[in-house]
C-alpha cells in the first residue's frame, strides 16, 4: 500500500456509534442551505435531528434496515449510508467489496468547517420565522411522503438509500461511491430497483452510480428565511434548493 493510500472498510454500525455517526453527518451537511437555514432559526443542530433518526434506524431488525460505516486503519470513522429494504428481508450478505483504498486526505486547517459546525445559536425573537419553517417542513414532508408512495407502492420491492454522510476531507474519494455501491448490489442480486431522495448538493453523485432523477421540489428559501441571513453571501439571500427524487432500476447480473 502506498504511503498516500490508506484503506477503508465498510462495516455494520452500532448503537454506540450514533454520536459518531450524527456529528459526520453535521460536518457533511455544515454548507448545506437547507440545513443551516432551518439551525439558525431553530436552534437546534443538525446531529441532533439525525441522533434520533440514527436511533430509529439501528432499532429496526437488520434484515429490513442497515446501516454502515466507512472505518480507516486507526478505527476512525469517515462516513456511513442507511439503506431500508422495503418487500423483503436482506439476508445479511455483502455483494460488494467492503476493503479499498483511497487517498489520504490532505492534512489541512478547517477553517470553514470549524465555523459551520459551531455551537448554532438561535437568533431572538423569530416566531415568524419558526412557523415559516414549520411550514417548509410541511411542505418538503408532503413531497416526501408523495413520492415515496410512487416509489414504493404497496406491495412493491426496492432498496431505499436513506443517509449518506461523508466527512468533507474524505469527499470525492470513492467512499460514497462504494457505500452506494454495497447497497445497489443488493438491489441488483434481489432484482429491485432503488431510490433515494438527494439533498441539493449530493445529487452528482448519485447520478455517477446509476441513478435518474424522476422528480423534484424546489423552493425558495428566501421566502422562509425572513430577518435570518445568510451570513456567507454578501447580499444575505439563501436562494433556491432542489430536493431530487432519484431512481435506479435493477442492472440484470452477467
Amino acid at each position: 500500500m502506498s504511503s498516500s493510500t490508506t484503506t477503508i472498510t465498510l462495516t455494520p454500525a452500532t448503537t454506540r456509534d450514533i454520536p459518531v455517526l450524527a456529528q459526520i453527518s453535521q460536518e457533511a451537511f455544515s454548507t448545506d442551505t437547507h440545513t443551516r437555514l432551518k439551525e439558525l432559526v431553530n436552534g437546534i443542530k443538525h446531529a441532533s435531528d439525525m441522533t434520533g433518526g440514527l436511533e430509529s434506524w439501528l432499532s429496526r431488525p437488520k434484515e429490513k434496515c442497515k446501516v454502515m460505516k466507512a472505518v480507516t486503519p486507526k478505527g476512525e470513522i469517515v462516513g456511513w449510508t442507511c439503506w431500508s429494504f422495503s418487500g423483503f428481508e436482506y439476508d445479511g450478505t455483502d455483494h460488494a467489496p467492503t476493503k479499498f483504498q483511497v487517498e489520504k486526505p490532505v492534512q489541512k486547517e478547517k477553517e470553514s468547517e470549524v465555523k459551520n459546525v459551531e455551537e448554532t445559536k438561535a437568533v431572538q425573537n423569530l416566531e415568524d420565522e419558526k412557523k415559516k419553517i414549520s411550514e417548509l417542513g410541511a411542505i418538503t414532508s408532503g413531497s416526501l411522503r408523495e413520492w415515496g408512495a410512487k416509489l414504493t407502492p404497496e406491495g412493491s420491492k426496492c432498496v431505499i438509500l436513506v443517509a449518506i454522510p461523508i466527512l468533507p476531507a474524505y469527499q470525492g474519494k470513492g467512499i460514497g461511491s462504494a457505500l452506494i455501491r454495497w447497497g445497489t448490489s443488493i438491489a441488483d442480486v434481489e432484482g429491485v430497483h432503488c431510490w433515494v431522495s438527494s439533498s441539493d448538493g449530493g445529487w452528482t453523485a448519485f447520478k455517477k452510480s446509476g441513478f435518474g432523477e424522476v422528480g423534484r421540489l424546489e423552493v425558495d428559501l428566501d421566502d422562509f428565511a425572513g430577518a435570518v441571513r445568510n451570513e456567507f453571501r454578501e447580499d444575505g439571500k439563501w436562494g433556491n434548493y432542489v430536493f431530487r427524487y432519484m431512481r435506479r432500476d435493477v442492472v440484470p447480473q452477467s
